[in-house]
């Protein structure tokens, strides 16, 4: 008999689980294969309660005039700026104006981190930013559902604006966290995120080895990195692995929760969840999610949609629990940035779920991303 795993660093002793048995609870019903964008749920969606955000009037600043003379002049000489693969979410006003493009984006190999390694999505990316003084810590970036590491290059170019050195991991994504839903395992969501996060086997959803798994990739991915750009990577990886007070992880969707697993279990410099976690059942919550923390629990922020289709009123209850906070509130915005750990977007957008990774929103990435590294 399976039990849930507990948080630690130490691995979990393996489960057997057959292929077969695996393959089936993969692939039955269809439309567990749905990426997250895609699973629309038919239920009647709760009506979230947020707190409506303060907006002061601003006058322009000179960031901000030079940011638009920028911008404009980018236009004129017929610049494109690039965006992500998820522009159907973009909303029908126009995307704020951004700086000339001064990122490096350098495409790793996965398996030049380690042969032993499958490409499961795309290769890894990491990005930097010269023009800038480095800020000392690393954003490392997890997908949700089928997203391409790629994906997250307009978040992790803005991280490296402010100084981070950011890396987008490619990992097993390809099953929902809602599979969950189906799953006859009691705690499914706990045994699923640590399959992915450790390659234990505990999961009947998932079939991860610890060569695949996230935190072996993330470790491989530093050492490599490290000896190809030293004066950026070689700070976050030591003897003993990755230096996760040195690491602030962002995840969107199913890699918010795995970015919320991996904070539970290590002592990260902060966590930034978008759009998710959707780790509750008709169970109730997943026991990861109020389980003792490396992690301080104030250092859990996250950017919601208040139309997101799988549920901001769960969502924003996942994010309560693991800042351990049950009672606080979410602070709804448009596309302006408050002073809030949770941010909640009311904003004419045409897909709630996918529009907080898309940089309409890059104002509001800033502020959680100034936010997650606040003593």
């Amino acid at each position: 008999m399976k039990t849930s795993p507990a948080l630690t660093t130490k691995a979990i002793r393996p489960a057997f689980v057959s292929n077969k048995r695996k393959k089936e609870l993969r692939t039955s019903p269809p439309s567990l294969a749905h990426p997250d964008r895609l699973e629309i749920s038919s239920a009647t969606p709760v009506q979230p309660k947020f707190s409506r955000a303060v907006q002061k009037p601003e006058q322009p600043s000179l960031g901000h005039l030079v940011k638009a003379g920028l911008s404009l002049a980018a236009a004129g000489a017929g610049v494109l700026t690039g965006g992500i693969s998820a522009t159907s979410a973009l909303a029908d006003t126009p995307v704020k104006e951004t700086l000339l493009e001064t990122a490096v984006v350098t495409e790793i190999p996965v398996s030049a981190t380690d042969p032993s390694i499958t490409q499961a999505r795309g290769p890894h990316y990491a990005v930097t930013d010269n023009s800038v003084p480095q800020n000392g810590y690393l954003l490392l970036s997890l997908g949700g559902t089928n997203s391409l590491p790629k994906d997250f290059l307009e978040f992790d170019k803005t991280a490296a604006r402010q100084g981070f050195v950011s890396l987008a991991l490619d990992y097993p994504n390809t099953v929902i966290t809602t599979s969950c839903k189906h799953s006859t395992q009691p705690d499914a969501c706990t045994l699923f995120r640590e399959e992915i996060n450790s390659g234990a086997q505990v999961s009947d959803l998932v079939e991860v080895d610890h060569l695949n798994s996230i935190e072996y990739r993330l470790e491989a991915a530093l050492r490599y990195q490290a000896l190809q750009q030293p004066e950026h990577f070689a700070q976050f990886v030591n003897e003993d692995g990755p230096v996760w007070n040195k690491i602030v992880v962002v995840g969107h969707s199913q890699g918010s929760g795995h970015a919320g697993y991996l904070a539970k279990k290590h002592p990260m410099q902060g966590v930034i969840l978008l759009a998710g976690p959707q780790d509750t059942t008709d169970a109730g919550p997943a026991s990861w999610l109020s389980a003792p923390s490396a992690t301080d629990p104030k250092k859990y922020l996250a950017f919601l949609h208040k139309n997101d289709f799988f549920g901001s009123e769960l969502q924003l209850n996942a994010v309560r629990t693991l800042r351990e906070n049950p009672n606080e509130s979410g602070f709804l915005v448009d596309f302006e940035s408050p002073d809030s750990p949770i941010v909640v977007s009311e904003a004419q957008v045409r897909d709630g779920h996918m529009s907080v990774i898309t940089p309409q929103f890059t104002e509001i990435w800033e502020g959680l991303l100034q936010r997650s590294i606040v003593p």
